[in-house]
């Protein structure tokens, strides 16, 4: 499981997918453009064993230029999938903090943690880790959370 979520992250280091807006692109040959100044892209996978319910997570953070600044595998235990992408998210928030960066991008491949990050989470199973990512993520100055589809 963690070795294939390593496979994924090598990609990213890869291939860089341009971004505009929350616009999501999915063509491979499109030419990769930097950020703005200032700014760092996080990138993060979960992987989950659907018997077990054992979970992993992998970060990866790319500075303006798209150089790869580090990246963070880490064990979560038992939880959900959603769980899992929520704790990934919640740990590069975490990371970008203690590293003092300010102005993060953030790319994950769950539509339904972004949307319990920006929507209402009043009465959702999972409320209190994304209250903890919400305020973590007003921290940190400007963050934006997108998702994108290809691996």
């Amino acid at each position: 499981m963690l070795n294939s979520s390593w496979g994924w992250a090598r990609s990213i280091k890869q291939r860089q997918i341009p971004k505009e807006g929350n616009n999501v692109s999915q063509s491979k040959d499109q030419k990769w453009f930097p950020l703005p100044t200032g700014f760092f892209k996080l990138n993060t996978d979960g992987a989950h064993h659907l018997v077990l319910g054992f979970a992993c997570s992998i970060v990866i953070a790319q500075d303006e230029q798209g150089r790869c600044m580090w990246g963070l595998g880490r064990s979560i235990g038992s939880c959900s999938v959603l769980q899992t992408e929520l704790w990934a998210i919640y740990d590069e928030l975490q990371l970008a903090w203690e590293a003092k960066w300010v102005n993060i991008i953030i790319e994950t491949d769950c539509a339904l943690a972004i949307k319990g990050i920006h929507g209402d989470h009043k009465g959702h199973s999972n409320r209190d880790l994304i209250c903890v990512s919400k305020n973590c993520a007003s921290t940190n100055g400007e963050c934006s959370l997108s998702k994108y589809l290809e691996r």
